[in-house]
């Protein structure tokens, strides 16, 4: 019976493990896009919105935002999830 509780609590700790790395993976997966859209904006406001160059970076922008939308839906991520990685407001800290 000892061994079998043991052979259970593996099995566990192995799914758990197993949890852990898809949480990480997803994690780095939106931290990925998440950075890439920030660069992104960060370039569009330096060159401009009206520029040509700003206007360049609006379907990639686009396309960045349909990345995370796409990860929001198949619930890699949540809006909670989100919320809670986001520093407190101004007045809080």
């Amino acid at each position: 019976m000892a061994d079998e509780e043991k052979n259970n609590g593996l099995e566990s700790l192995l799914q758990i493990a197993g949890g852990m790395a898809v949480i990480r993976q997803q994690n780095e997966a939106i931290e990925a896009v998440a950075s890439e859209l920030q660069r992104l904006l960060a370039e569009g406001h330096q060159a401009g919105l009206n520029t040509p160059e700003g206007e360049a970076l609006i379907p990639q922008v686009v396309a960045k935002f349909d990345q995370l939308l796409e990860m929001y839906a198949e619930g890699v991520f949540t809006i909670a999830s989100v919320r809670d990685l986001a520093p407190p407001p101004s007045s809080e800290i």
